[in-house]
């Protein structure tokens, strides 16, 4: 950093909260277990509120620093910072299609990335039939031909297992299927 921006730098740590990696472990910990919890209003977190659901008093030296408490409140920073990586990401992506220097294959890829993100990339995956959808469709008396078919005759009230074991004693032992 260049002494020119040091001064800068300083009255921005005095406005804004710049955190370390144990207050990011404890914002992290502390919205993994308030997101599905309801009786945390996440737009009213209390200090007596983070350690009764961290079981933590490390948060309570922290809690009156400048700028904490509301960087620890934001629950959406998350969202904000892929946003924001999103947006830079897609500036990039924008440059490489205008530079006439980019390789084609660079270009597609971007592309390609930039229409699945629009959602207006045609869908890959072929439409799978699953027979479910036609036994939904049939008859009683179709779906009866159908299970005969597929499995064979069935004596009333006998499951195939039941058809198989009979099948295999009535059969030749010497006999090779």
């Amino acid at each position: 950093m260049s002494q020119k921006n040091k001064p800068q730098l300083e009255l921005a740590e005095n406005l804004v909260y710049v955190p370390d990696e144990d207050a990011k472990s404890l914002k992290a910990a502390f919205w993994a277990k308030a997101k599905d919890n309801p009786l945390v209003d996440p737009n009213s977190i209390t200090l007596a509120t983070v350690q009764q659901l961290l079981g933590n008093t490390k948060v309570s030296k922290l809690w009156h620093l400048d700028g904490f408490a509301a960087w620890f409140s934001n629950g959406e920073e998350w969202r904000q910072k892929l946003e924001y990586a999103l947006n830079v990401a897609l500036d990039e992506m924008i440059d490489l299609l205008r530079n006439p220097g980019t390789m084609g294959s660079a270009k597609v890829r971007a592309f390609e990335v930039i229409a699945r993100l629009a959602d207006r990339e045609p869908a890959r995956v072929k439409e799978v039939k699953v027979l479910d959808d036609d036994i939904k469709k049939m008859s009683q008396k179709q779906l009866r031909e159908f299970i005969e078919k597929h499995t064979g005759q069935l004596k009333e009230g006998q499951t195939s297992t039941q058809a198989k074991t009979e099948d295999l004693a009535e059969s030749d032992p010497n006999e090779i299927n």
